[in-house]
């Protein structure tokens, strides 16, 4: 192996390099550029040349430049900051849907008033559709404008129009309305007449518990009961001496649907 040390810059740097057999022509090794950026206007570059005497010489070469980039990650985008104030008052007109459990109750109490009875922003749902068409069979005339959300209620004084006159079996099906099933169950109680009443509901209503209610109404006289013995619907009232009163002793929940007996 040959040896070469080269001073530069007064720094001395060694290369090794394999051995070369004498019968091969002088040839230039790749060279290798050693650039000096000092102040003043020395710049120079060097190659290593092995010559026909297997020594090694250097020679001037042309400067070969190399040029490097370097890649950087572009800085994540930042949006300016958005600073809410405070708000110190807010002011409008906001108008609530209405809620099918009034809308029901309030429908039944304009049926058992007297006179005329308008009543605003009702829901549109399945139960308030069940209680109108209840009331029709009741014998009351209703007029509903469901774009309005708005009906008219003429009442009948506490008894129901079809109660009056011969003895009848009227079938109410309510559908899966609770809101409907309870009250009306006490309200056509309460009303009294001559007529029966059948409150009947889709399968999945019959499996909602009304026994408590039923209880209640029976304490008080009422002839009633669940006809299929499961305390859920449906329910059959004999409208026949209506509702006599005395003591009952009910659970809390159930008292608000004996208020419509109280009014009957």
């Amino acid at each position: 192996m040959a040896q070469v040390s080269n001073i530069y810059c007064r720094t001395q740097k060694t290369c090794v390099l394999p051995n070369v057999s004498k019968s091969q022509k002088p040839r230039s090794l790749p060279s290798v550029s050693f650039r000096s950026n000092l102040k003043g206007s020395f710049s120079s570059s060097w190659g290593l040349v092995l010559k026909s005497n297997d020594k090694l010489g250097t020679k001037k070469v042309r400067p070969l430049k190399v040029s490097a980039s370097t890649a950087t990650a572009e800085k994540p985008y930042r949006a300016s900051e958005i600073v809410l104030q405070p708000i110190n008052e807010i002011s409008g007109t906001v108008k609530l849907p209405g809620s099918k459990s009034l809308s029901n109750r309030i429908l039944l109490l304009a049926a058992l008033s007297e006179g005329t009875t308008l009543v605003d922003n009702l829901l549109n749902s399945d139960d308030v559709h069940h209680m109108l068409v209840a009331l029709g069979k009741l014998g009351l005339r209703v007029e509903h404008d469901s774009e309005k959300k708005r009906a008219i209620v003429e009442g009948c004084g506490g008894q129901f129009p079809v109660g009056k006159g011969e003895g009848q079996e009227i079938e109410l099906f309510l559908g899966n309305a609770g809101t409907a099933m309870r009250p009306l169950t006490a309200a056509v109680t309460a009303a009294g007449g001559n007529s029966s009443y059948i409150l009947d509901c889709i399968p999945r209503m019959r499996e909602r518990p009304i026994g408590d209610l039923v209880t209640g109404l029976k304490q008080l006289g009422a002839d009633v009961e669940c006809t299929l013995g499961t305390n859920c619907p449906p329910v059959y009232i004999n409208g026949k001496g209506g509702l006599p009163g005395g003591k009952v002793w009910l659970k809390s929940f159930c008292i608000m649907f004996l208020w419509f007996c109280i009014i009957g």
